[in-house]
């Protein structure tokens, strides 16, 4: 487990990067985006505005994860702070869905296809995974195309 003190001073910087306009994607938003990149051949226009879009999302998921910390220290009642901690991941699913949704609008119909079986591929209905499971490469997760 990371240090508290460790994962606030990341999430400052974090913070002041996507403040001071410098444009560094996390490692693993860089990665997605070069995946996005090869596997859609994204244009120079979609790319652009897909690396601001993780840029946007990527300042708002620093925010969630200082107030996810405010609430982890704070001196609350246990029933106020498990409703706080509740409302915190709603927000975070949102922000999640919000993010993806922005994404498909930029896309082609025929881009939509592979983002969705390529990329995005849908949560399985029976979770038979680890932490460190890939939905996109897994033979149970991704169905076999239809003949």
């Amino acid at each position: 487990m990371i240090p508290l003190k460790i994962r606030l001073l990341v999430s400052l910087i974090l913070l002041v990067d996507c403040v001071s306009g410098q444009q560094n994607l996390q490692p693993e938003n860089a990665q997605w985006l070069r995946q996005c990149d090869s596997i859609l051949t994204l244009s120079e226009a979609q790319h652009q505005s897909i690396l601001q879009i993780l840029l946007h999302f990527q300042l708002k998921s620093a925010e969630w994860e200082n107030k996810k910390l405010e609430n982890n220290r704070s001196d609350r009642d246990p029933l106020e702070w498990e409703k706080n901690d509740l409302q915190l991941q709603v927000e975070k699913k949102e922000m999640r869905q919000q993010k993806e949704d922005q994404i498909i609008a930029l896309l082609s119909a025929p881009q939509i296809e592979i983002y969705h079986q390529s990329i995005a591929p849908q949560k399985p209905s029976v979770l038979h995974m680890g932490l460190k499971h890939d939905r996109a490469n897994c033979i149970v997760c991704v169905k076999p195309p239809s003949p």
